[in-house]
This record gives structure tokens, C-alpha cells and sequence, in this order.
């Protein structure tokens, strides 16, 4: 059954890490939330307020296939229009770079195409963001099935599942903005969605399966990565407990990075770790099995006179990023000894 909620009664909420602003909407404004809304999970979120962007990152539009590197169209419901939510301008912008930040110019993916981004690296949680240009309806700011992928116009995930809304979108709700008075603004919505794995690529697609519904044409602002860092096994001198570290010692420390069921540590790239605020000697050799559990790891080298480590230390951490992108870290205890 569809329920009608005031939008004043919800709870704020955080999600991985990502802040929310204090601003909120007023509570004028109604909407469906229900099994008949695009995205509908009885387990989602309703955020009064609006989503920080500090822990995200914007991903590029790529186009929607390998021969269209734009969309059937695009326009602005931004700064042009004032924001409203009923009324847009299109072929406003580029068919391009629309779709690639927080400006109002979207890119419209009207059904039965599909829209692709680039995020620059891996991702299970990204958030997007579309044009609320039909309010004042939840549907319309949440119309898109979201999918990752790593091969460009390859093969997608399953759909991902929306996990939170922001009901104030990105912006605080503006009333001058509001035009016709019914509590919405264009960037009112945004919806943050999970995915079942890693993926570099993002694909949109129209809500619509076909059938004749109104949910299939979202005009997309942006789609972006929400930046994560995986927490890594590290072995600081494996074989070796405790683990002493001779600071005026010309020598250096071995530090293995180890792969477990979550992670593969043959993924790093090497060339982006530091530890103890020090790059490695040298790249390493091939990958080995450090604690015979069958899995690869890596082992890389330090110049111990230049670890950033102080007497008092009780713990190390390393830190880098995956050929794809992620971040990560990683933590060992040590003792320092002179």
C-alpha cells in the first residue's frame, strides 16, 4: 500500500561517512513513498537534509554505447532556470560533459538507452543525482536503474539497491526557488545506492521495463563514487613477533600486504604505497604465499633511517591505492628499539 508521508517527520541519518548538512526542508512538501516508487525499499533511508559531497567523487559521462559518446538529449534545470522544478530548458549545456557535476545541466536517458560513467576507480556505494523536474513526486528524483561495471559497455552487475534518500538533495531547500509553491525544488533528491561489488564503471537506465509509466526519461545532474578506504591485513617483518624496529639501523623493513577472502593484495599498486611515511625501495618482487593460507601476497621493502616512527610508537600503517583506484590501509604494532 502507498503511504503518504510528510516529509517534516523523517529522521537524519549518516551514511558511510558521508556528512549531512544541518539545512532541511520545511515541511510543506508531500510524497509517495511505497511499492509503486521507482527503487522502492522498505529498508532505505529517508533523509530530511541534504547529502555532503566531500567524500564523493564526480564520475565522467561517457556517452550511452561505444559509437555516442553523448545523449539523445540534454538541457538545465540549474542556475538558467532558477532551480524550479517544473520548468527546464532544453539542448542547454553539452550532450557531453552534461551529467559530470552539480550545475543543474543534466543529460536526459530516455528509455530504451543507457548511460554510462566513468568514476576513475572502484566503488560499492555511489550516489546519483537526478533533475526533480516533475514534482512534486519522490518517482521522478529516483527513476533510474543503477549498475556497475569494469569493462566499458561491457557486461553489468545486478541492480543496485537504494539504501538512503536526501530529500534535500545537495543544495538547501531555497523557498524563492520553489516557483509553483509545492515544496520542491530541481535538486531536491538524491539517492545513494549499493551495489553487489567493486566497479570502476556506472551504468543508468530509464526505470521503465517497457510498460507505459511515466518513469522513463531521468535527466541525470551527476553520478558519483562514494570514496571508501579498505581496511588491509599487514605483516610488519613477517615470521617475525615482536615486531623491533631498529631506527639507526642502515638496514631495512620488510612489510607484507596480505590477501584474505576481501581482498586481493596482487591488486595493489605497489608504486602508490607508503608506510611510515615512506615509499618503498623498490617495487618487489613477484607475489608469494607469506603465511601459506594459499593466497598471494606482496612484501615490499623500507629504508628504516627514513621511517617517520617516533620511540613511543606501539603501530605502524601503510597505506595506497589498487590498480583500480581504491584506496586502503593498514596497521601493525612495532617496537622501537635503539
Amino acid at each position: 500500500m502507498m503511504r503518504t508521508i510528510l516529509i517534516g517527520l523523517m529522521a537524519i541519518t549518516l551514511l558511510f561517512g558521508v556528512s549531512l548538512e544541518a539545512s532541511a526542508y520545511d515541511g510543506s512538501a508531500f510524497y509517495d513513498w511505497g511499492p509503486g516508487v521507482p527503487n522502492y525499499n522498505l529498508s532505505a533511508v529517508i533523509n530530511n537534509g541534504t547529502i555532503g559531497t566531500a567524500d564523493l567523487f564526480f564520475g565522467d559521462f561517457l556517452g550511452i554505447s561505444a559509437t555516442q559518446p553523448n545523449a539523445l538529449g540534454w538541457g538545465d534545470s540549474g542556475t538558467i532556470v532558477n532551480w524550479a522544478d517544473y520548468w527546464w530548458i532544453y539542448w542547454a549545456g553539452d550532450g557531453n560533459t552534461n551529467g559530470d557535476a552539480l550545475d543543474g545541466k543534466w543529460v536526459h536517458i530516455i528509455y530504451p538507452t543507457e548511460g554510462w560513467w566513468d568514476l576513475g576507480f572502484e566503488t560499492d556505494k555511489v550516489v546519483v543525482f537526478l533533475s526533480q523536474d516533475h514534482g512534486p513526486y519522490l518517482g521522478e528524483g529516483l527513476e533510474a536503474r543503477v549498475y556497475g561495471s569494469n569493462t566499458l559497455w561491457g557486461p553489468v552487475s545486478s541492480q543496485a539497491v537504494l539504501t538512503d534518500v536526501y530529500l534535500d538533495g545537495w543544495r538547501p531547500h531555497n523557498p524563492a526557488e520553489d516557483i509553483d509553491n509545492n515544496g520542491w525544488s530541481s535538486d531536491d533528491i538524491a539517492g545513494v545506492y549499493e551495489l553487489p561489488g567493486m566497479y570502476r564503471y556506472i551504468k543508468i537506465a530509464a526505470w521503465s521495463d517497457g510498460s507505459v509509466d511515466s518513469y522513463n526519461e531521468p535527466e541525470v545532474d551527476a553520478v558519483a563514487g562514494v570514496i571508501t578506504v579498505i581496511q588491509v591485513v599487514v605483516d610488519i617483518k613477517p615470521g617475525s613477533f615482536p615486531n623491533s624496529i631498529n631506527l639507526g639501523s642502515k638496514g631495512n623493513v620488510p612489510v607484507a600486504i596480505l590477501s584474505d577472502s576481501a581482498f586481493d593484495a596482487t591488486t595493489v599498486d605497489r608504486s602508490t604505497v607508503v608506510f611510515a611515511g615512506v615509499s618503498p625501495l623498490s617495487i618487489g618482487k613477484s607475489p608469494e604465499d607469506v603465511n601459506g593460507d594459499g593466497l598471494l601476497d606482496v612484501i615490499l621493502h623500507f629504508s628504516t633511517q627514513s621511517l617517520n616512527l617516533q620511540p613511543s610508537d606501539i603501530e605502524a600503517c601503510l597505506t595506497g591505492k589498487t590498480l583500480g583506484g581504491q584506496d586502503f590501509e593498514g596497521c601493525d604494532s612495532v617496537r622501537i628499539v635503539k
